[in-house]
């Protein structure tokens, strides 16, 4: 790929430490350092400090590393490579080899509690070595196929190995004796871990084993899932399983049956290591899928209880030329310093003479600038009263002018207001003579509404006298007819009744028409009267 100019430049920096990229076959956790150490078959081993999770060291090599064993004092690294097993000093950031020994393959290795010795399995044969001298101590022949697995007692006197062939033998390492032995057939063991006396081993019959005095004491079975793994806190309180899927199991120790565990979940492939850490505060877990895990482990009877952390050491090991270049380094510094101590007196006091003489201009330059400031601000002060006295002057101007005006204004509105003033006084006067001439109007209406309403008055009581005798009359004939009704039934009788009813609503009817007609007709007069 070919970059274009714009980015030709840019330059990558990497933020998360440089991981394996293959299978890790090897892990190990240091005593007196909170140092972690893997190997892998991407040809690169790792050292990472646990307590802050850093890389501290990382180197790749030529050809495949198959195991791997720190010393308790972190200061030498064990590998068995697939050509022979190296001894490398462990320094502040590289792995440079001292000792090269031809065992191959090395499929196992194993550093004793204190350190003195080293075992290492060459296939089926187990061999111990001095860390002293690096000679052989002793040899090992019994398995028949690839051991996988070998623990150191506590005191060291003794070793036990597991292989593929189903043994499990435990040797007295000075003697080289066969101190115990137990053989299960078809079964193919990849863990063990030490109790006091106790065997613990895992291997392909998905089963926990407890051997004593090469005697199965116990044949736990947890599962249809293959374990790995197996190791224990140096509490004896918690056992942990590393099983084929990737899964872990936190059991509690001694163990039941029917077991009880916790499971785990953080790999996809096979569990290839597992370590805790001496103070039991981590557990370490590596797996084919090139993770490495550290994981916390919290015991609930111990909640509560202050946790005493061991004390690591803090010496690191450095190349002589390291600490020649670093002498050199510090020789010079000091010549250097001595220079300067002896320069400085002289550079001080030139430096006084360069920032008197700049401290000397730039005061004349301060006097010359307060002097032309001076002259400027009294020319500002002249310039400022003529300006004064010329607003001063312009102000005069304008009040004159102002009260000049305001005098023609007032004279010209005091003329408008009297012939305004005159203007209501003649309206005043014309609607003083309005009002009297309309209430002469009304006078002279009242009394013809007066008159008008007499003659009504006698007109209807004139017509009113002359209906009344008509009325006395009608009511004559009525009492006539009536008095006809009582002495005849007869049907002349009941015509005369009759005819004198309907002549009776006419009449009624004629009346009230003529009296609406004569109200109509007042009412009319009385509203033309009032227009």
């Amino acid at each position: 790929m070919t970059l274009t100019p714009q980015y030709a430049e840019v330059n990558f920096t990497r933020v998360t430490p440089l991981v394996h990229t293959d299978v890790i076959t090897g892990l190990d956790v240091c005593v007196r350092k909170p140092y972690i150490a893997t190997c892998s078959l991407d040809k690169s081993v790792k050292i990472w400090d646990y307590s802050t999770f850093v890389l501290k060291v990382s180197k790749t090599f030529s050809e495949s590393l198959l195991s791997l064993s720190m010393h308790p004092r972190g200061h030498i690294l064990l590998i068995g490579f697939s050509t022979c097993v190296k001894l490398l000093n462990i320094f502040t950031d590289d792995l440079q080899p001292f000792k090269v020994l031809p065992i191959s393959p090395c499929t196992v290795c194993s550093f004793a509690h204190g350190g003195h010795m080293f075992a290492v399995a060459k296939m089926n044969i187990v061999e111990i070595y001095s860390s002293v001298n690096f000679q052989l101590v002793s040899l090992f022949k019994t398995h028949l196929d690839m051991v996988r697995s070998m623990c150191w007692t506590d005191n060291d006197a003794r070793i036990v190995s597991a292989g593929r062939d189903g043994a499990i033998y435990e040797w007295e390492v000075l003697t080289a004796k066969r101190f115990s032995e137990n053989v299960v057939k078809g079964c193919s063991y990849s863990s063990i871990v030490l109790d006091g006396k106790n065997i613990y081993a895992v291997g392909s019959d998905q089963a926990i084993k407890e051997i004593n005095d090469s005697v199965i004491t116990m044949d736990l079975a947890c599962g249809m899932v293959p374990m790995t793994q197996i190791t224990m806190t140096h509490s004896s309180r918690i056992m942990f399983l590393g099983l084929s899927d990737g899964r872990i199991r936190s059991m509690r120790f001694p163990l039941t049956d029917p077991p009880d565990w916790i499971e785990l979940n953080g790999h996809c492939a096979a569990i290839r290591g597992l370590r805790v850490t001496c103070d039991d505060h981590y557990l370490i877990s590596s797996s084919e899928d090139t993770s490495l895990i550290v994981w916390q482990i919290l015991d609930r009877h111990l909640i509560g209880q202050t946790r005493v952390a061991k004390p690591y050491t803090a010496e690191v090991l450095v190349l002589p030329p390291d600490v020649e270049k670093k002498d050199n380094t510090i020789r010079g510094l000091e010549l250097r310093a001595e220079e300067l101590q002896s320069e400085i007196p002289y550079q001080v006091l030139q430096k006084d003479i360069t920032y008197n003489e700049a401290l000397h201009t730039k005061l004349i330059q301060f006097f010359a600038e307060v002097e032309l400031l001076k002259e400027v601000n009294m020319l500002l002060t002249k310039e400022q009263k003529a300006l004064e006295e010329a607003f001063m002057k312009s102000v005069g101007k304008l009040q004159k002018k102002y009260e000049d005006q305001s005098e023609i204004i007032e004279t010209q509105n005091k003329q408008l207001l009297m012939a305004e003033f005159g203007k209501y006084q003649e309206l005043k006067d014309k609607d003083t003579r309005m009002k009297k001439e309309y209430r002469r109007k009304l006078d002279e209406l009242d009394r013809r509404i007066d008159i008008t309403n007499h003659k009504l008055k006698m007109a209807y009581d004139l017509r009113n006298k002359k209906v009344c005798p008509f009325v006395y009359l009608c009511v004559g004939r009525l009492s006539t007819c009536l008095f006809i009704i009582v002495v005849s039934s007869s049907s002349i009788g009941r015509s005369v009744v009759y005819d004198f009813s309907r002549e009776w609503e006419e009449m009624k009817r004629q009346i009230e028409e003529d009296n609406d007609t004569r109200i109509m007709d007042f009412l009319t007069v009385l509203f033309d009267l009032k227009q």
